[in-house]
């Protein structure tokens, strides 16, 4: 059972490029009110995230599969790629997840990721473009933990943003930041609708968005 007085574990994994001493300035607000007073770990990724995706995944189960053996459940947070691995890592160890929160997480690929395929086969693009087998062996509903996706609509690194960021779940929440508000035929069930304005990179720093959103 986790320890509630003393909050809960929580694991943040960065963007894509992003070194460790800049993880701090960019998540540390959300993370340590993510882990109500519990400790809080940065994790950037292994050579910038640029290779295998799958890799990346597997040298960061070791935490969970820690976890369950010792009955504790953490907190994941991630950004970007740093997303697309919480939530991979959130379905390969599932018990040992209490929340897994992503900020434009291109959980279903990327128009980008594709592009870069196009132009060169590297490897990164490959696990990310829109026809990934990595990311469709993820693309079901995470039941459980309670799952939180945070994504903006004016985002040129996941297009489309409301469709590859979208996740289902028993305890699933949506939450779209948008510049304009939508139409009745533009709204969909699950999804949350924030006003405001922010990109891919300040996502996970945007105040009203993190203020209206639970901890």
């Amino acid at each position: 059972m986790p320890q509630v007085s003393e909050g809960y574990t929580t694991h943040v994994f960065g963007a894509t490029l992003l070194p460790s001493f800049m993880m701090g300035l960019f998540y540390k607000g959300r993370a340590e009110r993510l882990a109500e007073g519990g400790d809080v770990h940065y994790h950037a990724m292994p050579k910038g995230g640029l290779g295998r995706t799958d890799d990346i995944v597997e040298q960061f189960l070791p935490i969970l599969e820690d976890a369950r053996q010792s009955g504790d459940k953490l907190r994941l947070m991630g950004h970007s790629l740093g997303g697309v691995v919480a939530w991979a890592l959130a379905h390969e160890v599932t018990d040992a997840v209490d929340t897994v929160e992503m900020y434009g997480a291109p959980l279903r690929g990327t128009g980008l990721a594709d592009f870069f395929k196009f132009i060169k086969p590297v490897q990164e693009a490959t696990y990310l473009s829109r026809d990934s087998e990595f990311l469709k062996g993820y693309d079901k509903p995470l039941n459980g933990p309670i799952v939180r996706s945070l994504y903006t609509s004016i985002d040129l690194f996941v297009v489309p943003p409301r469709d590859s960021c979208f996740v289902e779940g028993d305890r699933a929440e949506n939450h779209l930041l948008s510049p304009r508000a939508l139409a009745f035929s533009e709204q969909r069930a699950g999804e949350k609708v924030h006003p405001g304005l922010a990109d891919h990179v300040l996502l996970p720093r945007h105040g009203r968005l993190l203020a209206a959103v639970a901890a």
